[in-house]
């Protein structure tokens, strides 16, 4: 999609502790919470961000 690799983790103990996606752009990455869209860890470009948030 776009260039984003996009995975969804619904149990992931290590790190987050709530479902979140994690999205990789080039060498960006963002760790985005599912239940509300809160950024966890990381950064996309604004754009990129918008289409993950979507």
């Amino acid at each position: 999609m776009y260039g984003i690799l996009n995975q969804i983790y619904f149990y992931h103990n290590k790190r987050h502790r709530c479902p979140h996606i994690q999205a990789e752009y080039g060498e960006h990455y963002a760790s985005i919470a599912i239940k509300d869209g809160t950024i966890l860890d990381g950064s996309l470009p604004s754009s990129k961000m918008k289409l993950v948030q979507a």
